[in-house]
């Protein structure tokens, strides 16, 4: 694939899409967030980053990827918590797969890629807090809509934010499953 710059328009399978993010954007922005999760957490316990799958997948590489270079200690884990019943349709949440370490009394940093509604975060961030007592949670995520419900926590890292309701893919955020793996972030025109 062609190297795309934020704001180029491409077509993938009969739908235009148009660039928000590029991958030196998001890398570049992940390190600087990064050095600040360095700072805040100097002298504490490693924290787990606790990757939401299948979304979180990308970022969470990253993120990982970058704390490794820079020094940073940390366990990952993985949730998969799911409102979507795979046609588009909402369902209810559902935990799906759980940590494999217990959060209980630690740091955790949840990586997401989207907050659209906040729905399954805000879920989350309960089940996180009051039944599994973890220490903190701080979020880090790739694109926070503003037209979110209220959130029940504080979006502590964020890459984007970004205005309107326009279906975003890649960089883990999907159409029905597909387009995931896109090394960029699009928004469908």
């Amino acid at each position: 694939m062609k190297n795309l710059n934020t704001g180029n328009t491409i077509t993938l399978h009969g739908n235009n899409y148009r660039i928000l993010l590029d991958n030196d954007t998001i890398e570049k922005k992940v390190f600087s967030l990064a050095k600040k999760i360095q700072e805040y957490f100097a002298n504490k316990e490693p924290p787990t980053l606790l990757i939401l799958t299948n979304g979180g997948l990308y970022l969470g590489t990253i993120l990982s990827q970058v704390l490794d270079e820079i020094g940073f200690l940390h366990y990952i884990d993985t949730i998969c918590v799911s409102r979507y019943t795979g046609n588009g349709s909402v369902g209810r949440i559902k935990i799906t797969s759980r940590p494999k370490r217990s959060v209980r009394g630690k740091d955790v940093i949840v990586v997401e890629d989207l907050i659209d509604e906040g729905i399954t975060l805000n879920y989350l961030h309960k089940l996180l807090t009051k039944r599994n007592g973890v220490k903190s949670v701080s979020y880090f995520v790739l694109v926070v809509k503003e037209e979110h419900k209220p959130l029940s926590f504080e979006v502590n890292y964020s890459v984007l934010e970004q205005t309107g309701l326009g279906w975003l893919v890649g960089f883990g955020m999907d159409d029905n499953g597909l387009l995931r793996g896109l090394p960029f972030v699009a928004e469908k025109i």
